[in-house]
């Protein structure tokens, strides 16, 4: 019985053990349990999660292969466009360098045209030049002949005039001479009265002696007054020279008339040398700028006619400039004025 009891009570400890086992087996499966739907839970929301990324994994992916689609299709269009870039930029080089070339030819143009108003200025003005020197040439050519024919008419008048004063001082040294011998002949004929009366009177000794005394006086006077007359009179040369003046005066009034005569005429051929160099300047300064027009209008055509225009314009400009020179050479009368202008005056 005891050991029955401690059987019984060995059971009953082992029933409470496993009671208490099964408690805990119960805890444990029911925590087991509420792990085993919470992992199914999560093991459905993971299917589910699973399911979402595949579809949006199939979604990227459709996305991807679009994207690879469109990024080739882009690829396609960035290779066009460089293309189409390249080709432009290559067009756009031909146009710059086309453009460059334009300018080159079209500044060259401009610089041709300008060289050859240039030149055709400096023709111009080196015309103009030659055309004023002749001008001065022919007014210095007249000036001359007119102080050539004056010298000349000097010369004849003071050749005259030396001859008549050499006529004058001859005659006046024959006068002096013949006065110069009349008053040698009188004095001696005064001294011989003087001594003949002398020697027929008699004199005393205060005779002689006053007569001594005023021959002294008059000695001393006679000396005074040659002193006197040579430092108040002029030199023979001022008499002469004072002789000659009147004498040119005197020309110069009788010769007053012809010098007039002689200037009105000269006045007159130089008018009217004058009024008619004016007419052939004037025709040929209208030449000159019907020429500086034509060159001007040739220079300012388009270059594919400048040379033809050119050619033809300097062969008419030639013709016109040998024109110019032949009138420059010619009077309006058809003189030449080369060998000088000794006919006018």
């Amino acid at each position: 019985m005891g050991l029955l009891q401690m059987q019984v009570e060995d059971l009953t400890t082992t029933v409470v053990d496993v009671e208490r086992q099964n408690r805990d087996h119960e805890a444990m499966v029911e925590t087991l349990r509420a792990d085993l739907v919470t992992l199914h839970a999560t093991w459905a929301e993971a299917v589910d999660q699973g399911k979402a990324h595949a579809a949006e994994r199939d979604t990227l992916a459709a996305a991807a292969a679009d994207l690879e689609a469109a990024v080739d299709r882009l690829h396609q269009d960035v290779a066009t466009l460089k293309q189409d870039l390249y080709e432009s930029q290559m067009d756009g080089f031909r146009l710059d360098r086309a453009r460059e070339q334009a300018e080159h030819e079209r500044d060259a143009a401009v610089q041709q045209r300008r060289d050859a108003i240039d030149r055709q200025n400096a023709a111009l003005e080196g015309q103009a030049q030659r055309t004023r020197d002749w001008q001065g040439a022919e007014r210095a050519a007249v000036i001359m002949e007119t102080q050539r024919n004056m010298a000349f008419h000097e010369r004849d008048h003071l050749e005259l005039q030396a001859e008549r004063l050499a006529y004058a001082q001859a005659e006046h040294r024959r006068i002096e001479e013949e006065a110069a011998e009349f008053l040698h002949a009188k004095r001696q004929q005064d001294l011989r009265l003087k001594r003949a009366a002398r020697a027929l009177e008699e004199f005393s000794t205060e005779k002689k002696a006053a007569a001594m005394e005023a021959a002294k006086a008059y000695g001393q006077q006679q000396t005074t007054n040659r002193r006197r007359q040579l430092a108040a009179s002029p030199s023979r040369e001022d008499r002469h020279r004072q002789r000659a003046q009147t004498a040119a005066a005197l020309e110069s009034q009788q010769q007053q008339h012809d010098l007039a005569s002689f200037e009105a005429e000269f006045v007159h051929t130089i008018k009217t040398f004058t009024e008619a160099r004016d007419a052939k300047w004037a025709k040929v300064k209208a030449l000159d700028q019907q020429s500086r027009f034509d060159a001007d209008r040739a220079a300012r055509r388009p270059l594919v006619h400048l040379k033809d225009s050119s050619s033809a314009h300097s062969r008419e400009d030639g013709g016109r400039r040998v024109g110019l020179v032949v009138e420059m050479y010619c009077t309006p009368d058809g003189v030449d004025t080369k060998s000088g202008v000794g006919g006018l005056v």
